[in-house]
């Protein structure tokens, strides 16, 4: 591993919907534990594992104990997708959207004790306010310090309270240029920022996403300024020196397969290199990705796009499909200098 050298890749949302759920307790009583959920990301794991670090996003709180899980519309996600969050090679991972409190305060606590288990690193969401002002810092073998800053534009209704108000990352730029600079101080030698956010289904970022972003990557703060939440795979924007990578789609998820672009997803990887005081970008890529529609003896997989097709793995029209509709909607903004992973 080199000092001066880091490659990063960011993801979408992991949405544990119930076909989900019900395939994992399957696939589980072969293995003999409740649930796995480890083959799901079997095909990226060479892609996720492979990276210096790999951010996930934890859409879906953990189920507290006693609950029993369940997917839409109020998540309660199994212990065990966490676990095969980490043998898929997540280092560092996002808690910060609508649904952090479908579970309440007991979620929230149980997402993170579950993630501290695991050895994964987390941000967006805390259990005392004490762990809220505290910069999250992943040190990579190497010895390179990463923070990631989160942010969600709202809860769905489903908020701790005013008197809890630090319990979640907040969509507020100076905030999160705040807590930033804070992570720069702290020691961190890069510093991502992400953004939950965005108009569902919609491929071009919003009028909220483009304005964060702008304040973001102007702040001179972030490294990568990127996103999720839209279910589809969103466009890239390059703001001054700064790739903006709107949402790269649902990393895991089983929504209505009325939505296709909804099972097309691509994992954004940057290759950064010490210039001076500041890691800098001198790579960005997109990597597409398919997510296939569980079937009875046959559950949902996540593809690595045009690893599949070399290898002949999965419907290779539908291969060829969402490689389309993702290079079209990355560059749906004009940007250049991106390159298909």
């Amino acid at each position: 591993p080199s000092r001066d050298r880091l490659t990063v890749t960011l993801s979408g949302d992991l949405l544990w919907h119930n076909g989900l759920i019900r395939e994992g307790a399957a696939a589980g009583r072969k293995v003999g534990r409740a649930y796995d959920f480890e083959p799901v990301f079997a095909h990226v794991r060479p892609l996720i594992a492979g990276a210096d670090v790999s951010v996930c996003h934890v859409e879906a709180p953990i189920a507290p104990v006693g609950v029993k899980p369940r997917g839409y519309p109020t998540f309660a996600a199994p212990a065990e997708t966490i676990r095969a969050v980490k043998a898929a090679g997540f280092d560092y991972c996002t808690t910060a959207s609508n649904h952090t409190f479908d579970q309440g305060t007991a979620g929230v606590a149980r997402t993170l004790g579950v993630l501290d288990a695991a050895g994964i690193r987390h941000t967006g969401s805390y259990r005392t306010e004490r762990e809220s002002t505290e910069p999250s810092i992943l040190t990579t073998s190497s010895g390179i310090k990463v923070a990631v800053i989160a942010g969600t534009y709202g809860l769905n209704g489903r908020g701790p309270g005013a008197s809890r108000a630090w319990a979640y990352d907040k969509l507020d730029p100076a905030d999160m240029i705040a807590r930033g600079r804070a992570a720069r101080r702290a020691g961190a030698d890069v510093v991502l920022a992400a953004m939950h956010a965005g108009t569902e289904h919609r491929a071009l970022p919003n009028a909220q996403q483009t304005r964060v972003a702008r304040a973001l990557a102007t702040s001179k703060v972030f490294d990568v300024v990127y996103g999720h939440h839209a279910h589809v795979p969103q466009a890239w924007d390059r703001i001054g020196d700064t790739w903006v990578m709107y949402g790269g789609g649902n990393f895991v998820g089983q929504m209505r397969v009325a939505t296709p672009r909804a099972y097309e997803e691509y994992v954004g990887r940057f290759t950064l290199e010490r210039r001076g005081a500041r890691f800098v970008p001198v790579k960005a890529e997109y990597i597409p990705l398919l997510m296939t529609v569980g079937r009875p003896g046959a559950p949902a997989r996540v593809l690595q796009v045009n690893r599949a097709l070399a290898e002949r793995t999965g419907d290779a029209a539908r291969l060829r499909v969402a490689k389309q509709q993702i290079a079209r909607a990355v560059r749906l903004l004009g940007v250049r200098g991106l390159v298909e992973g």
